[in-house]
């Protein structure tokens, strides 16, 4: 038999058990049950591909814990390929330092009855209210905007450095600290940039994903596709309104995109699938259609001044040409067209709020590439064993927290 890979702590860790439901039970590691309202958390997401719950550090005395977030991989070993979701997320972290990027403090394993591995777990600093909630409910200022993308872009620029694209930039994927200061988190659909090879298509949140992410794409992309994503956050910051939004009239984000941004070029169209895919045949005539009957790019500047937010108009007004060139070379369908984030990070938008963040010395370049992902075997059932071996070296390569 195949000799399983085990982590390097002599004994077993033990847990306390949160049931989030009659089938789902989070497990932490009992050892912070001391230090940690384990019983008191608050869920902060949920998605397909796992939970998220912050821990506040137990009341008294003046050296309680600072709160913490731990993520829970929602049926990991289902498939391979949300296994390898894990492990990619893993090695990202346990190799990103950025002050804009959420980091880990830690990472763990929970096995069943027969010592298989069951799930993986890793811990994160509690960063701030999503950037969602930010929108939602509360006021700010056009300098808090500015600082906000500037950090936005910041904590790109790093992970385009260490060679890595975040591919799933959403409001829900930020958060905002008291002092307004922004970090990026969830980097579970991010991944290294491969210039050689087409990577992944079909993933991203709909509303802010650009349309290299469409399922059925054949073209390469890079990390101008995040900037797609950080031009729609910055509208619906200035609007409290998610631009490209879909529902019973409008049925995808790129339809929206039609009535805001005009149509679809046909170079563009043209890397949706193969001539003789019958399905991606039918996504470009539909958008051509949909081109040809909605499809004038808006006045932005117009576009702002009406679904502006009222407390930000006299603020809008004043950088009425910066926002609205910033928007034009961000929402751009054409990669060659559309700015990169070292162009964004120039732009004029930016200036005082990026000139704020050098003085106060954060580097935006990483030491280091993070190394491309090795090949897994062809079976299914040698892959498996070869992602969990290699879950196994993330989790003992990850800091060890509080232990």
């Amino acid at each position: 038999m195949r000799k399983r890979e085990s982590i390097s702590n002599e004994a077993k860790p033990r847990f306390t058990e949160v049931k989030l439901g009659v089938n789902t039970h989070f497990q932490v590691p009992a050892h912070l049950s001391p230090l940690y309202e384990i019983k008191k958390y608050e869920r902060l997401g949920s998605g397909n591909f796992g939970t998220v719950l912050k821990f506040n550090g137990q009341c008294g005395g003046s050296n309680h814990n600072p709160a913490i977030a731990i993520k829970y991989f929602t049926a990991v070993f289902e498939n391979v390929k949300r296994a390898k979701l894990a492990l990619r997320e893993l090695n990202l972290l346990n190799h990103i330092r950025h002050h804009n990027v959420v980091r880990i403090l830690g990472a763990y394993v929970v096995e069943d009855e027969m010592g298989q591995l069951q799930s993986v777990y890793h811990i994160t600093a509690y960063c701030g209210k999503s950037l969602k909630c930010i929108i939602e409910n509360e006021r700010y200022t056009m300098k808090q905007v500015q600082s906000m993308m500037s950090d936005l872009l910041r904590a790109c620029k790093y992970l385009n450095s260490a060679g890595v694209i975040h591919r799933d930039i959403k409001p829900d994927n930020m958060c905002i600290d008291e002092n307004w200061k922004l970090t990026l988190l969830d980097l579970g659909l991010a991944r290294v940039i491969d210039r050689n090879n087409p990577m992944t298509d079909g993933i991203g949140t709909h509303s802010y994903m650009s349309i290299e992410m469409l399922e059925k794409w054949t073209g390469r992309y890079d990390e101008k596709v995040d900037v797609w994503s950080i031009g729609a956050i910055l509208c619906e910051l200035l609007t409290g309104e998610i631009l490209f939004g879909f529902g019973d009239i409008v049925k995808n984000p790129f339809e929206a995109a039609i009535r805001k941004c005009g149509p679809i070029p046909e170079v563009v169209l043209q890397q949706i699938g193969e001539d003789d895919d019958a399905e991606a045949v039918k996504i470009r005539d539909r958008f051509r259609e949909k081109s040809r009957i909605h499809g004038i790019r808006i006045d932005f500047s117009t576009f702002l001044k009406e679904e502006g937010r009222t407390w930000l108009a006299d603020e809008i007004e004043l950088n009425k040409e910066q926002l609205v060139n910033f928007i034009e070379y961000a929402l751009q369908y054409e990669q060659e067209m559309r700015m990169s984030v070292d162009f964004a990070l120039t732009h004029h938008l930016l200036g005082n709020a990026l000139q704020l963040s050098r003085e106060a010395g954060h580097q935006d370049t990483a030491d280091a590439v993070v190394p491309n992902e090795q090949p897994l075997p062809e079976d299914v059932n040698e892959a498996m064993i070869e992602v969990k071996k290699r879950i196994i070296g993330e989790i003992n390569t990850a800091p060890k927290f509080l232990e």
